[in-house]
């Protein structure tokens, strides 16, 4: 996540929105590219109005595709800048464009060749969150949404979302799922509503308490005999006693519940690998997944070994040339055993990618950076063969340094890759 959270901003690739369906990535083509400078289109205001501004990079990348082709494919960001009409940086003038809390961004793929727009709300000049919080809204100086994995049911977009509260922490919250019932239509014309996992009982949005567990890093959906369901991972506790816990909903609740509250609804697994309802306050209670990770991750079936799969960023202690240390980010990616699920067990993880930027001797080092990867630490969907490739997509911030930001174009987007799969 990034540490920038006076606004924030969720930035999805969404359907053919300007000239028709979208073209299906191709084996073998190049990936997207999200260097900034892309136009961006306000869905409240016209171009009279200063609705026209310019993304100018944004994190946490994520990607759906919205039909089986897959022709049209929604994407949706972490923290984003948005600039005014024909801006390049992220300072014009001395005067800083701040990242804002949700935007939608379309990518058309026509011959190789992608082009993304990206849509907010408000105006360039005063971009507000695409997806703004119904219970505390940011512009008033509430809470915003940080957006992870999404996944369409029924034909309807379902946006999982931290709830991240407007302070110097910028604390999590709660849980929520956006919920779209017309994905396909111009994103001006979208019908949101919102589904809350969080226990009512901890207090409002605004509340200094921060709900445990924090739900949403990752997640994955499931068909099952009776009907799906959707599972949420999160972490639990802090320091060596950390767990990874899981939760679920069932897709008929996702479609159909009215819009509020959706706690009662929600089942955890237990530290007896069972499902039972209203989720616990004491760690005690939940089956660790142990996945090795304090980011997302993402689980899924992969048909080439016959095991779930998990792709994550693991971290190994760095010493330098003068004595001291760092920890230095990777990813990995690790298989379940022969008989595993996707709550594992797991067997032993494997570096697939070291990010260049933090890795010294590269070319492309900067001592400053920090580099982690989107929601969707893997993107099957842009693979050439997912059996036995993996894609995934990351971006370089400058913590500590946030001037660098905004001078240094080069990171602050995502970056996509493509890396063999060393799994069996």
């Amino acid at each position: 996540m990034t540490s920038f959270s006076q606004r924030s901003c969720l930035l999805a690739f969404a359907a053919a929105l300007f000239a028709g369906p979208l073209a299906a990535p191709v084996p073998g083509q190049a990936l997207p590219s999200f260097a900034p400078g892309t136009p961006a289109y306000s869905v409240e205001a016209t171009a009279a109005q200063g609705g026209v501004g310019t993304w100018l990079g944004g994190d946490a990348a994520n990607l759906l595709p919205l039909n089986s082709n897959p022709s049209q494919t929604v994407w949706t960001f972490g923290d984003c800048f948005i600039g005014v009409q024909g801006q390049t940086t992220r300072t014009t003038g001395g005067v800083f464009t701040f990242p804002i809390g949700s935007v939608l961004c379309t990518i058309a793929n026509t011959n190789g060749t992608f082009t993304p727009t990206y849509f907010f709300r408000g105006t360039a000049s005063n971009p507000t969150p695409f997806f703004p919080d119904p219970a505390s809204p940011y512009i008033n100086g509430g809470s915003r949404f940080t957006p992870f994995q999404s996944f369409l049911i029924n034909g309807k977009l379902f946006i999982i979302m931290i709830r991240v509260l407007n302070n110097p922490n910028g604390r999590y919250a709660a849980t929520v799922i956006a919920r779209v019932s017309n994905p396909l239509a111009y994103p001006s014309q979208w019908i949101i509503d919102y589904l809350d996992l969080s226990n009512p009982n901890n207090g409002p949005p605004s509340a200094t308490i921060e709900p445990q567990p924090a739900l949403g890093g990752s997640s994955l959906h499931q068909d099952a005999t009776g009907g799906g369901y959707l599972v949420i991972y999160g972490k639990f506790g802090e320091g060596p006693g950390t767990k990874t816990i899981a939760v679920k909903i069932a897709d008929s609740v996702l479609v159909n519940a009215p819009a509020g509250n959706v706690y009662s609804s929600v089942q955890a697994l237990n530290s007896s690998l069972q499902w039972v309802n209203n989720y616990s306050s004491n760690i005690a209670d939940y089956f660790d997944v142990n996945i090795p990770t304090g980011a997302p991750f993402t689980v899924r079936y992969n048909p080439g070994s016959g095991r779930w799969q998990a792709v994550f960023v693991a971290t190994q202690n760095q010493v330098n040339s003068d004595g001291s240390q760092k920890w230095l980010p990777f990813m990995a990616a690790m298989d379940s055993t022969a008989n595993g699920s996707p709550f594992g067990p797991w067997g032993p993880y494997k570096p697939i990618y070291y990010f260049p930027e933090m890795t010294p001797g590269n070319m492309l080092y900067d001592p400053s950076f920090f580099c982690y990867p989107g929601p969707s630490s893997e993107l099957p969907a842009f693979s050439t063969n997912p059996n036995t490739n993996i894609v995934f997509n990351y971006l370089c911030n400058a913590p500590g340094t946030s001037t660098t930001v905004f001078t240094n174009m080069n990171i602050y987007y995502p970056k996509i890759v493509q890396v063999p799969n060393p799994l069996p």
